[in-house]
């Protein structure tokens, strides 16, 4: 099959009953999510788009999914784009992604649209239901509807704003993503019988692997409400209630189990496989899971937002508990994958590199390169290095890399450092160029009677005297950004305002 909408019709003809989504307490078979994928497609034909970007404004529901599954049936493209952007933000997608329309779900607002008269409003309940109430439209749709896209032709432009804040689209395609399942399917095994429970919002590249690894082999996609991820017991009575067998999550989301205590008064009963991605697990709150949990198979993967889904994997085995003060490497190349250093840096040759980022070719000259052999090399801009194993172990964004009194300095390895302390919550570390100064900002999980003095005279024991911060902030919670990750621009503004 060449796209992902040939997988949709495939599960729809021959497991029409089987559970495709669930959302809060909403289900959701195959054929119900064909049929009203085919009436919002054929509402999308009927406007004579082919091939197009269309925006959606994407909120935790089954009909976000259901609406990028419409789009690509119709032949275009979507552009996930989170409900509470900020005006501003929306104004530039619209203007570099060259969308002139924007569906709505039944819980965005469409007055986040005022000011963009030049894009028109899609709402999608009721395109759905004026094709369904259309008795013609599945026959119609289904005589005319010849899957119009080649494994060539874009599937999504997703946006970052990396450190910058200004929103870079990059540009993937229906072979970059079915090369990363394939290869995922490859390197873990996976068929019908999961059940995928979805943490990351669906504005970031993070939930594709959620929805196109459950539409791959014919599984079901779990979408927990939002609010249950601030009262961990009840969200892994949801788990269990559904009989969730695999989560993706990024750390922030596992941490807050560890540290609500919540794995001591329930735990995941049907759960097989925990991976985690987009930021460093701090391996004081891993090994919470490695005790609790130890007949579930956890790994940590790496992957870069230029890739489709991930490039490289790393199994943490059970046996025993990891050491708190080293990071947990980023292991070895997902299949079909070659991942390797050059000077440090971490390079990746794959086929699941996206097409680039829209309107940027100095960004693309300098990201995606190649070799001697004619080979496509993407130099992702982070460093690692090789352990005694031979697996990668991440160690810093070229970004997070500083020079401080004459020294190299990782900031993860500061952070690392500090979160291993026992009273300390989580930490995160910026550097003050005008100043030259090192900050650290530390959450603490006990009341200490001095704890800035203490936490000097610990770190000052774990750590070179160039490394240890000049300043300590203490918060009462760290800033995530809506993707949970630190929120380091948050960070730099605070310093910024002294």
């Amino acid at each position: 099959m060449k796209n992902i909408v040939e997988y949709l019709k495939y599960y729809a003809e021959h497991t029409p009953n089987k559970t495709a989504i669930i959302s809060g307490d909403e289900y959701f078979s195959y054929s119900a999510v064909w049929s009203k994928v085919k009436a919002l497609a054929t509402a999308i034909t009927d406007l004579h788009l082919v091939n197009k970007p269309i925006i959606v404004k994407v909120e935790r529901n089954a009909e976000t999914i259901l609406s990028f599954f419409g789009v690509l049936a119709s032949g275009n493209y979507y552009v996930p784009v989170d409900s509470c952007i900020t005006q501003e933000k929306f104004k530039s997608i619209i203007e570099t992604s060259g969308a002139k329309h924007v569906i709505f779900t039944s819980q965005s607002s469409q007055g986040e649209n005022e000011g963009c008269s030049e894009i028109k409003t899609l709402d999608f309940a009721s395109l759905v239901n004026a094709e369904i109430n259309n008795k013609q439209f599945s026959a119609e749709f289904d005589n005319k509807f010849v899957l119009p896209c080649d494994e060539n032709a874009p599937i999504y432009l997703i946006y970052t704003s990396g450190s910058t804040g200004e929103p870079k689209g990059v540009l993937k395609t229906h072979k970059n993503m079915l090369s990363f399942v394939d290869n995922f399917i490859a390197t873990f095994g996976m068929d019908s019988s999961e059940v995928i429970a979805n943490q990351a919002p669906f504005s970031f590249d993070a939930s594709a692997k959620d929805i196109y690894l459950a539409l791959r082999v014919g599984a079901t996609l779990v979408i927990p409400p939002k609010q249950l991820f601030l009262f961990p017991t009840k969200l892994i009575e949801y788990l269990n209630a559904n009989k969730v067998t695999f989560i993706c999550w990024v750390p922030s989301a596992l941490t807050l189990i560890v540290r609500t205590k919540a794995l001591t008064f329930v735990k995941p009963t049907t759960l097989k496989r925990i991976f985690f991605v987009g930021e460093v697990f701090q391996p004081k709150y891993l090994n919470v899971f490695l005790k609790e949990l130890p007949d579930v198979e956890y790994y940590n993967l790496y992957g870069s937002t230029e890739i489709a889904g991930v490039c490289a994997y790393y199994k943490i085995g059970t046996q025993k508990l990891l050491a708190e003060d080293r990071a947990i490497p980023i292991g070895i190349a997902l299949k079909n994958n070659i991942v390797y250093l050059d000077d440090g840096e971490i390079c990746v040759i794959s086929e699941q590199f996206a097409l680039g980022y829209v309107n940027d070719a100095e960004k693309n000259a300098k990201v995606f390169t190649l070799n001697d052999q004619g080979q496509r090399v993407l130099r992702t801009g982070d460093f690692a290095t090789y352990d005694e194993y031979g697996n990668l172990v991440f160690i810093s964004r070229k970004d997070f890399q500083i020079k401080h009194m004459g020294y190299r300095i990782e900031l993860q390895e500061i952070e690392l450092a500090i979160t291993a302390l026992t009273y300390v919550s989580s930490s995160a570390c910026v550097y003050d160029n005008v100043h030259e100064k090192i900050i650290a900002f530390v959450v603490l999980n006990e009341a200490l009677a001095d704890g800035i003095k203490i936490l000097l005279t610990d770190i000052k024991a774990k750590l070179q005297l160039y490394m240890v911060p000049n300043k300590i902030v203490l918060l009462d919670d760290m800033p995530l950004n809506t993707n949970g990750k630190t929120d380091r621009q948050k960070l730099m503004i605070e310093i910024e305002r002294e």
